[in-house]
């Protein structure tokens, strides 16, 4: 079967600036395949469109790559319907380590993603420790169908502000913790957002280490392994994965 995500289309003020000085020389698509059954005659002809412009547009656009690190210390319970992850990105460091005319950027859509247990992303907007908005949101997100979410309107974020990505994952197919990773059957919990003005920071991640994982579950772990195979013996019943949780 084919399928076509909806086009990722950038407003008149904003684009990708292209051939410029400091700009990428080149571009890569990288396209990661999944064949665990060995099926063959299997075909792919996915791919992109770019559509140029010679006219300068006002702001250039940036991704900001946002979310949980990739650790092994991301560690999702089995058995669990609708078990919550966040990663968070506080955006003060940016205005403190930068020389920016702006002292606000704008949202305008982004790329939600998790591995095959992901069945809701958000990305919400904190300012004074109250939530201001919900950025993007997927509720029925879909693994095998992984496509752009566009803000409704532009969301205005003014640097100190904390983006929060959170995924909701189904483990009541596994009967082992799910520990983050590259692999399919790994984990993932990211966001990367457009937005413009552009700035040169490229990733805003959260990550916690093992001992700090282990020391909050009151249990003892000097790696991100010894953390895993510790949990990995546990019995997840849902008092224990509700204690996890918070």
């Amino acid at each position: 079967g084919t399928s076509q995500s909806q086009p990722l289309i950038f407003p008149e003020e904003a684009g990708i600036s292209l051939g410029a000085l400091g700009d990428p020389e080149f571009y890569v698509l990288q396209i990661h395949y999944d064949n665990r059954r060995n099926a063959s005659g299997v075909w792919d002809n996915s791919g992109f469109r770019i559509h140029l412009t010679s006219e300068i547009r006002e702001n250039d656009l940036g991704i900001l790559w946002t979310g949980i690190a990739l650790f092994h210390t991301l560690l999702i319970p089995p058995k669990t319907s609708a078990y919550k992850t966040y990663g968070s990105c506080n955006t003060s460091p940016i205005s403190q380590n930068l020389n920016q005319t702006s002292s606000e950027v704008k949202i305008l859509a982004g790329h939600l993603h998790t591995h095959l247990l992901g069945r809701s992303v958000r990305v919400l907007q904190f300012r004074n420790g109250q939530q201001v908005s919900v950025v993007l949101e997927d509720k029925t997100f879909d693994p095998t169908l992984q496509e752009p979410k566009f803000a409704k309107e532009p969301v205005t974020v003014p640097r100190g502000d904390i983006l929060i990505t959170e995924c909701t994952y189904n483990t009541e197919g596994r009967t082992k913790i799910t520990k983050g990773g590259l692999d399919t059957i790994e984990e993932m919990c990211m966001s990367f957002l457009l937005y413009y003005p552009k700035f040169e920071i490229a990733t805003c991640f959260s990550y916690q280490d093992s001992r700090t994982v282990a020391n909050a579950l009151g249990v003892s772990a000097n790696s991100d392994s010894d953390l895993y195979n510790t949990l990995s013996s546990w019995n997840w019943t849902e008092k224990v994965t509700e204690d996890m949780q918070e």
